[in-house]
């Protein structure tokens, strides 16, 4: 329990740190949506979805593969070493794929976004190439548990981009070029930033055989990072190429919504993976993380309840006299909680990465990946001109889920992870029957916040919380 409460804070600080960062970058939202049209907001998404993609071939997966290492590594000789290594591999790659990019500029424009937008390509390519930089000592923070510099790290560049998008793009009012050049100058500043733990820790050499190792181990993430963002991103394109922009950018928007769950289930890996790694050799280990996949659900799926329950209440809180989002953007709320389900998929698919991870079978993941990704794909192009954009979310979870089963039957042939089967089907049940007696009602909120007080009610009186756990959580709440 003790190195659980360990995880558990680790996560807080980094859940609270990335809600503040996640909370700042979600206020250019109502910025967007009374400042942006939907085609140019919808522009903007096509542009940030070839940046996450583009990212994938930046970092190519040293990022991972020095994590891995660096993480199981015990002497601090050969960990200098190792992040020398990776570190002058990103360099110089970076700066050879950003050069081959920035000479083709045009032609990647013609083919994400319109070749008028080939000058936004270029501004994208500089912050990605500061972005790759900046990759390895984030991770390298998060190794050392120095969670409060990272966190001022990702605060720095969040802030930088809302206050020069609030004057330029705001009031101001200038084009969307200025979102993108905000967004350089952040990524700019935060690697000026964490130059000083960059130059402290890195050595000028180059040790081959580490580099193979590494390469080797990260080389699978490349098509699994691809298909990752396939499932993650593609539906934008889908969208714009079956529906026009305007679809892209009243779906990008209510999609955005989904960042409360993001933000917990990043907070959860940001924690989770240097924490599996020093619990790697224990003999308990596999039953700890299914244990922590409990948790994980049990928070989740509250979560899940009370953004589904009041979602459409949340929009309209006024800020400056007006409501979060504009009313142009309302009619794709539906999708929320499709998408809320999507991202704890996703979580479940973390809490299961450990087997594939420790025993070196990343070559799955690809795998895995790219069958999500050739599902979502498949189905998006059933169901858009059938169903209307909406239904690309549906494929997003249809994707997800999928690879998450499959990924249970991959990770059990080598790695002993077995589920608290009984307790997540509590969970599962109680969310569900909640979530359906609320939407029977005409989605009230009333029936809906009385559901909220009986999730943990139901719980306790089904006995999902073992004797250990009652005791734990009576303590702390002090009851007698």
């Amino acid at each position: 329990m003790s190195s659980l409460l360990q995880l558990g804070k680790q996560s807080v600080v980094y859940g609270f740190g990335h809600f503040i960062t996640r909370f700042i970058n979600f206020l250019l939202l109502p910025l967007y949506t009374y400042r942006l049209a939907p085609e140019e907001y919808g522009v903007v998404s096509l542009l940030y979805a070839f940046i996450a993609f583009a990212n994938i071939l930046f970092a190519h997966g040293m990022d991972v593969a020095y994590m891995r290492y660096q993480g199981m590594e015990k002497t601090d000789e050969n960990k200098k070493t190792i992040f020398s290594t990776s570190f002058i591999s990103l360099l110089f790659s970076s700066l050879i794929l950003g050069s081959i990019m920035f000479i083709f500029a045009d032609k990647i424009a013609f083919l994400t976004v319109g070749e008028k937008y080939a000058h936004l390509i270029k501004l994208s390519i500089g912050i990605l190439t500061f972005d790759t930089l900046v990759a390895l000592p984030k991770v390298l923070l998060r190794l050392e548990n120095k969670p409060y510099r990272f966190v001022f790290l990702e605060l720095s560049h969040v802030i930088i981009v809302l206050g020069l998008n609030i004057w330029w793009i705001g009031i101001q009012q200038l084009s969307i070029d200025y979102i993108f050049l905000s967004n350089l100058i952040a990524s700019g500043v935060a690697f000026f930033l964490i130059l000083p733990k960059i130059i402290k820790t890195i050595e000028l050499r180059f040790n081959i055989v580490w580099w193979k190792g590494l390469f080797i181990f990260a080389l699978p993430y490349i098509p699994s990072g691809v298909a990752s963002i396939f499932n993650e991103l593609i539906d934008r394109y889908m969208i714009k190429w079956l529906v026009d922009e305007n679809a892209v950018g009243l779906y990008s928007a209510s999609y955005r919504l989904g960042i409360f769950m993001l933000i917990i289930v990043m907070a959860f890996k940001f924690a989770w993976q240097p924490y599996y790694l020093k619990q790697a050799d224990k003999e308990d280990a596999p039953q700890l993380f299914a244990r922590t996949g409990t948790y994980f659900l049990l928070i989740t799926f509250y979560l899940f309840l009370f953004l589904s329950f009041f979602i459409n209440y949340l929009v309209q809180i006024p800020i400056g006299g007006r409501p979060i989002i504009s009313p142009v953007y309302w009619d794709s709320l539906s999708i929320v909680p499709i998408v809320l389900l999507a991202y704890i998929f996703l979580g479940a698919f973390l809490v299961q990465l450990p087997g594939l991870y420790i025993k070196k079978k990343n070559g799955w993941i690809p795998i895995l990946n790219g069958s999500a990704a050739l599902i979502n794909i498949t189905i998006n192009f059933l169901l858009i001109p059938r169903f209307g954009y909406k239904s690309a979310a549906v494929a997003t979870l249809i994707g997800y889920s999928i690879m998450v089963i499959l990924q249970y039957f991959v990770v059990i042939r080598f790695y002993p992870l077995t589920w608290e089967w009984k307790r997540l089907g509590q969970i599962v049940l109680i969310t569900g029957s909640l979530f359906l007696i609320w939407f029977c009602s005409g989605e009230n909120w009333i029936v809906g916040l009385i559901n909220l007080c009986l999730y943990p009610v139901l719980l306790w009186v089904l006995n999902f919380f073992t004797l250990g756990e009652k005791q734990f959580l009576l303590s702390r709440f002090r009851f007698k």
